[in-house]
């Protein structure tokens, strides 16, 4: 099966294109995260069509990046906390046990979910407070854009 991403032409199997599709809406969420931080700390960014990149300059103060790509993370966190308070308002105030042990389940599966497409951030997040540096696959300058979501669209780095 052939898919086209950006005039790139790509062997994908069909499970491959079945997990793009039923994560795309979770992960457009993810980059509108990154995307909205970016802009509510000055950092300029472009909302590609899958991706975000966004370039802080030297005078950037260094808590701004980590901040703006741990957004999702925190949304996230957020999101889960906000199911839980209205499963446990079904639970116990509206009365309906049946119904609030349900939703109990949502912000479980929901949460493993959302911290699954968070990984790649968190990861990065982690390696720059350990080594001092991002990891080789961010990259910072417009010259060599990021391209894809996730492992399933990559393109080698650009020579600098």
């Amino acid at each position: 099966m052939r898919f086209r991403f950006s005039g790139i032409v790509m062997r994908v199997t069909l499970l491959e294109k079945i997990t793009w599709y039923v994560n795309l809406p979770l992960a457009l969420v993810h980059e509108l995260c990154h995307y909205l931080a970016a802009r509510l700390f000055n950092v300029p960014v472009r909302f590609h069509q899958f991706y975000v990149t966004f370039y802080p300059s030297s005078e950037t103060a260094a808590w701004k990046p980590v901040a703006i790509i741990l957004a999702p993370a925190i949304a996230g966190v957020l999101q889960v906390v906000i199911l839980l308070m209205v499963s446990a308002y079904v639970y116990f105030v509206a009365e309906a046990q049946l119904l609030g042990a349900l939703l109990l389940g949502l912000p479980v599966f929901y949460g493993a979910w959302w911290l699954m497409m968070c990984f790649a951030d968190l990861y990065a997040v982690y390696h720059y407070g350990r080594h001092r540096r991002w990891p080789s696959w961010i990259w910072e300058s417009p010259e060599t854009p990021q391209i894809g979501w996730g492992g399933l669209f990559t393109q080698s780095k650009v020579e600098q």
